[in-house]
């Protein structure tokens, strides 16, 4: 009986008729995919009749093409109409299908309308080559000899762009789902070839194959897109190459070699259309099948089949060998051994999930089978399933184990095995399943008889089939007050039970793995966790005392017994104060395979986390926009979490952990490519952030200031000015601004010596001198010391005007040295000046280094070229506490602290960056002057800043 769309419900498929008997009589009846050229004439309402097999119950999944080399298999953009008319046509004339597929490999210049290629250049011209599927270049991408492109075109033909493609998708969709019974067909995405990147345009120079099926996709959206088709294979017979994580070579080492592109195209698909359908419509060896059975069919379902079964992944329905029939060299039919390979697969019951796999259970006994099992493979033998442990699941060794520190065995260093876990022992998953050496890997942590906490890879079997790793229920721990435990992952001790809704300050400390704590109080439930208050004395001598969780939220053990044995009997677990069930932990917003995109300028660290790093724990800095593969996480560090990813820079390949989104919650990943930075803005003719009329403010500055008839300085007669305002003193804004000499002024009434003088003052002085500050800030501002001890001056503010107009902020050049520096040696304590709240930390290789910003009632001051910070951002800080020690990070080549201050209000695009000079704020004795330095002479450091980039928001 035929299913309402006539598909299946297995993945079974071979690519145009002639051996669906055999998934018929294996009942698993699969796919048929047939390509049918049907040009694009609206008046031709031929069709096929596909009943002869949908009425066996096979599914149907019908290509259509406007027509082959050279018309295209879409029209010219001029007859996209003309095609989707002639689409409708042929689907109102074809009972027995309702699942269509719009043209094939679009990226593909040979399918490209119009185009003429010089086939006397193509060695083994045939009429299979004259279709592009035999020629070097079809897979140019995967060799450095084709990848700049030997294709001879004569005439280029129209590029197939992902918009052109997207408007003829539409137009064909539309009109075949208006048609009466096709409401609910299934009009599917055209598979993109793979590893050919000679289809360029703007916004992918670079012919990216993946981005122009995700362009594709993101053009038309969940609501206009019925489903999707992909192609994979392998580049040899070797059934090795199915399963294997082998990456391209550079500009695309993010991209899998082999059969496995599959998932960087479903890594690709926006996360609102993972739901959609998705079918491997082309699978093969990519050479001529061989006339053997050496198990690369069985291997490659048994791949999807994996792939289906792990939890939430997009349902791929059909796996469909190219070819059957007798048409071109990829032939099946008559090959005995390839037809052999494809019985004995058959013997499987797999099937796509109508939804995809939920969180795996614990495993409950299986009931015994039912049915017949397969024939063994003689050569080679059929590698043992690999397991669907979840992570956070309990193993037990069968054997004993070695734990390495890769996945596989072949041709390792001794010191590649970390541990050697005995028969019986207790590990935990944390990542995995990775195919190694014809294996499979799993990454585990393993606490040793040492109580050592080692985190390695271990073979589900041996090179035998022998089960090394089997899994087991999680060992109770036995925790009580007074006794010690072992810290199997970073602990955060809180001030008291429970994370949830806590402030960042909650946390007193965190305590590495492998660490030993002593059980003080407890259990205490709080947010779904059970809590004991412990006391660990830290590596430096220090001593706290707080709470730590048992396990985390998702029961993953975070304490053990000093022990290390389970006891007999669990101990008891405390009972939830409240009757509702705890609030489940959110899930994470990234998956393991998952593209993601930087939205920032975005440093790739070692480790996560950010706090007392050195310079050398950053690796790269990845601008924004930045494409990056999350391939292990999420791990909490420094309040924040974060990712390990890989991606591509400067031609080589950064893997490295990156935070998700700073403790304000502003997104540094996105699932989704932001969009492209608009060009920068000039600055604004009326400033948002600047003192207003009717404003009572002060000299700050520590000498008076004089108050002139007319706005600006320069070229004045000595009796403009008519007054002056002495330091401290108030007075009223009545006017303003207006700008003149570069500098902004305003006008203001005072009262000096009895009278009132009324005129001109400027807001900031020609040497960034600020004058004018808001009467509130009067007594607010007094900076102390920003180091401990004494250190000489080497740049004060304003210096160097000519060096530093190469330097900008928000498209600004500045007019001088925008802060003052010190001559702090390497590891002299940088202190905080002023009370406030770390608002921003950072590392900038070209800039700052490491550097630490803090918001205050009055302004902001930075901390730059830090060896690393001790502070993390949200954290409240005290006048003189420390932020990290001095070094000379960053665009620096000696020890020095730049200390720069912003007053409120103030303009970034000031040609100061918003900042004024610090001295007049400070304690003279802070300020030791050389005359070296007073006459610009020789002592002066390098410049400490970076560029401008786009997109880049200067601390």
């Amino acid at each position: 009986m035929p299913r309402p769309l006539f598909d299946s419900p297995f993945i079974f498929g071979i690519h145009e008729p002639g051996g669906e008997h055999h998934m018929v009589a294996a009942g698993r009846p699969g796919w048929i995919v047939f390509t049918e050229g049907i040009g694009a004439n609206p008046g031709d309402r031929s069709g096929k009749d596909f009943r002869t097999w949908s009425n066996q119950g096979l599914g149907i999944l019908c290509r259509l093409n406007h027509g082959y080399n050279p018309d295209g298999t879409i029209p010219p953009s001029q007859h996209y109409s003309d095609f989707a008319q002639r689409c409708a046509n042929y689907v109102a004339a074809s009972p027995g299908c309702k699942i269509w597929i719009i043209g094939n490999e679009m990226n593909h210049p040979v399918e490209r309308p119009g185009a003429r290629i010089d086939w006397s250049r193509t060695v083994g011209r045939s009429e299979v080559s004259a279709r592009g599927r035999a020629v070097p270049w079809r897979f140019n991408a995967l060799q450095e000899e084709t990848r700049s492109s030997r294709m001879a075109l004569i005439n280029p033909g129209e590029i197939i762009t992902p918009q052109r493609y997207v408007h003829c998708y539409r137009q064909c969709r539309e009109a075949i789902r208006r048609l009466p019974g096709h409401h609910d067909d299934q009009v599917l995405v055209g598979g993109v070839a793979p590893w050919n990147n000679l289809t360029a345009y703007d916004g992918n120079p670079s012919g990216d194959w993946v981005q122009y099926f995700r362009d594709i996709l993101q053009l038309l959206g969940p609501q206009q897109c019925d489903g999707f088709t992909l192609h994979a294979y392998t580049h040899s017979p070797n059934p090795e190459e199915i399963y294997n994580d082998h990456f391209m070579g550079p500009p695309f080492q993010r991209y899998q070699y082999n059969f496995r592109t599959y998932r960087d195209f479903l890594a690709a698909v926006p996360a609102n259309m993972r739901h959609l359908p998705a079918y491997i419509t082309e699978a093969d060896q990519d050479v001529p099948w061989l006339d053997q059975n050496n198990s690369w069919v069985q291997r490659a379902y048994g791949e999807i089949d994996h792939w289906n079964q792990q939890p939430g992944n997009q349902q791929i329905r059909a796996l469909v060998l190219y070819r059957w029939p007798n048409i071109d060299r990829w032939v099946i039919e008559g090959k005995n051994g390839v037809i052999e390979d494809f019985r004995q697969v058959l013997q499987q019951d797999y099937r796509w999930r109508e939804v995809p796999a939920p969180a795996p259970q614990p495993p409950e006994p299986k009931p015994p089978a039912t049915k017949p099992k397969p024939p063994a493979v003689a050569a080679p033998p059929q590698a043992p399933a690999v397991a669907s442990w979840r992570l956070g699941a309990w193993l037990e060794a069968g054997l004993e184990v070695n734990i390495r520190r890769s996945p596989g065995w072949r041709g390792k260093p001794d010191d590649d095995v970390l541990a050697k876990a005995p028969a019986g022992a207790m590990m935990q998953v944390i990542s995995g399943p990775q195919e190694a050496d014809g294996l499979a890997w799993w990454r585990v942590r393993h606490l040793t008889s040492e109580k050592q906490v080692v985190d390695g890879w271990a073979a589900q079997n041996s090179a035998t089939g022998a089960a090394l790793l089997r899994e087991s229920a999680a060992p109770a721990p036995h925790l009580e007050p007074g006794a010690s435990a072992t810290t199997l992952d970073e602990v955060n001790l809180r001030r008291s039970p429970g994370f949830r809704g806590k402030p960042a300050n909650d946390v007193l400390y965190a305590i590495p793995p492998g660490s030993q704590v002593t059980l003080l109080a407890g259990p205490q439930a709080a947010d779904g966790v059970n809590w004991w208050q412990i006391r660990y004395a830290s590596p430096f001598g220090n001593t706290f005392t707080g709470w730590a969780g048992e396990a985390t939220a998702s029961g993953s053990r975070l304490l053990d017994p000093v022990s290390g044995q389970p006891p007999a009997v669990p101990p008891p677990v405390a009972t939830p104060p409240v009757a509702t069930p705890p609030e489940p932990a959110p899930p994470a917003r990234f998956r393991l395979g998952q593209h993601v995109y930087t939205t920032t300028f975005l440093n790739t660290r070692r480790s996560p986390g950010y706090v007392d790093k050195g310079e050398d724990d950053v690796l790269h800095e990845a601008p924004p926009r930045t494409e990056v593969v999350i391939y292990s996480g999420p791990q909490p560090a420094d309040d924040l979490t974060w990712w390990k990813v890989r991606y591509v820079a400067e031609g080589r390949s950064i893997d490295g952990w990156m935070a998700e989104a700073d403790q304000a919650g502003r997104e540094f990943l996105a699932a989704s490519q932001p969009p492209a930075p608009a060009p920068t803005p000039a600055p604004p003719a009326v400033p948002t952030k600047t003192l207003a009329v009717g404003q009572t403010v002060y000299n700050a500055y520590r000498e008076p200031v004089n108050v002139r008839r007319t706005p600006g300085y320069l070229q004045q007669t000595a009796g403009d000015v008519i007054g002056k305002l002495p330091a401290a003193a108030a007075a009223t804004i009545v006017a303003g601004p207006q700008d003149a000499d570069a500098l902004r002024w305003w006008r203001i009434e005072a009262r000096i010596s009895a009278e009132t003088v009324a005129g001109w003052i400027a807001e900031v002085g020609p040497a960034g001198q600020r004058f004018l500050v808001p009467i509130s800030l009067q007594n607010a501002i007094g900076l102390g010391r920003p180091f401990a001890g004494s250190w000489r001056v080497t740049q004060l503010f304003a210096d160097r005007p000519a060096f530093y107009q190469q330097f900008s902020y928000d498209g600004v050049p500045l007019r001088g040295h925008n802060g003052i520096d010190f001559g702090t040696p390497n590891g002299t304590s940088i202190l905080a000046a002023s009370d406030g709240k770390v608002a921003q930390v950072g590392f900038e290789a070209k800039g700052f280094g490491y550097y630490v910003k803090l918001v205050h009632p009055w302004g902001e001051s930075l901390y730059a070229h830090l060896k690393s910070v001790h502070v993390k951002e949200g954290a409240q800080v005290a006048r003189g506490e420390l932020l990290g020690p001095s070094d000379n990070t960053g665009n620096s080549s000696g020890p020095h602290l730049h200390f720069g201050i912003r007053v409120l209000p103030f303009r970034r695009g000031d040609g100061w960056g918003g900042c004024c000079d610090p001295a007049p704020f400070m304690n003279p004795d802070d300020l030791i002057i050389p005359d070296s330095i007073r006459s610009l002479g020789g002592m002066l450091p390098p410049p400490g800043m970076a560029p401008d980039e786009p997109g880049r928001e200067r601390p």
